[in-house]
């Protein structure tokens, strides 16, 4: 199945084949860690068929995601940093990151407006004021409004792909039912098998949380990103994701017509005119959920193979991909200053 490579290279299999997956593989190649030739992307499914595909690309850190908030930090600070390069190439439509400034909606409390991280991210964030909350639904009370970024996966998957596929990565599509198999082929692998780490890492701490969104067409007066309490607006390039629903421990993928109904209500609430709109499809993903987000580096039993894990992103794996990508690095390069096996 494997092609015969340099015995005297160090190989790498990256498990899946998601936004961390191949996040973790450019990175490392970027950096100089890795070298692209002896890098092999294993995943089951196309990045069109996984979760990272649904998602809307929003960057809104949340806190708790880390083991503590400077390393949560540092992870979102490096992705919002990634994208401000992205973005000032000004091909969207290539890399599917652009800037949007937006509103975030509470009618609960200040608090749940804003948190920690993003108060130390976005230079321009701050309260909105009296006119601009008369704008929506009386109840939402408060509210602040911040600038940011969205990598809208649809364009910003295939930009991956491409990137690796111009370095010279393989790309390997079948199901990986046991991690140690690999060690036996791999110097390093590298666990972003989301919800699939359940099983390969045998980790009951990953939970699936299930999502249901309404892709609708892009509109020219969609300007800003909406979010307010359970409801969202996040305009793409292409399209507009409106959502949405955390149903925790929950794996149903069927469509849900209550939640699409709702969906639909409380965004047209908020902005009226999506509901001239066409409607476009209906999508439910599972986010892989853990806490915290797991980034670590292990030895194979009885093995001198490395295995390194990056997966539990739940919903932030489009905003921690490029920050946990960068710790993944890290730690392979630590990786690489162990003895490895000899290949006879």
């Amino acid at each position: 199945m494997f092609p015969q490579d340099d015995k005297s290279a160090v190989r790498v299999a990256i498990v899946g084949g998601g936004i961390s997956g191949m996040s973790t593989a450019l990175c490392a190649i970027e950096d100089g860690v890795l070298n692209a030739s002896q890098t092999t992307i294993i995943a089951e499914k196309v990045y069109s068929e996984i979760t990272s595909y649904i998602a809307a690309g929003l960057f809104r850190p949340d806190e708790d995601v880390a083991p503590d908030l400077d390393t949560a930090e540092r992870w979102y600070r490096d992705t919002f940093e990634r994208w401000s390069d992205l973005e000032k190439l000004n091909i969207p439509h290539i890399t599917g990151v652009k800037k949007l400034p937006g509103y975030s909606l509470s009618s609960f409390s200040a608090e749940a407006t804003s948190n920690r991280v993003c108060d130390r991210i976005f230079p321009d964030i701050r309260s909105m004021t009296a006119d601009e909350l008369k704008k929506f639904p009386r109840q939402y009370k408060y509210g602040v409004y911040h600038t940011t970024f969205v990598a809208d996966p649809q364009k910003y998957l295939p930009y991956l792909e491409d990137q690796l596929r111009q370095r010279g990565v393989r790309f390997l599509q079948y199901r990986v039912d046991d991690l140690a198999d690999l060690a036996e082929r791999f110097d390093i692998v590298v666990n972003c098998s989301g919800l699939g780490a359940k099983h390969l890492a045998k980790d009951n701490r990953v939970v699936p949380i299930r999502g249901q969104v309404v892709k609708v067409r892009n509109k020219p007066e969609v300007t800003h990103f909406y979010y307010a309490d359970d409801y969202y607006i996040l305009p793409g390039v292409d399209w507009v994701t409106l959502g949405g629903t955390r149903n925790f421990a929950n794996s149903d993928l069927r469509v849900s017509k209550c939640d699409r109904e709702n969906i639909l209500r409380g965004c047209q609430q908020i902005l009226p005119l999506l509901k001239a709109n066409e409607e476009i499809a209906d999508m439910v993903g599972l986010r892989p959920y853990r806490s915290p987000v797991r980034v670590e580096a292990v030895k194979f039993p009885n093995s001198d193979s490395w295995l390194v894990h990056n997966y539990g992103h739940g919903g932030q794996g489009v905003n921690l991909s490029w920050g946990t990508a960068r710790e993944a690095t890290r730690l392979i390069r630590a990786c690489l200053k162990n003895p490895l096996k000899s290949r006879l």
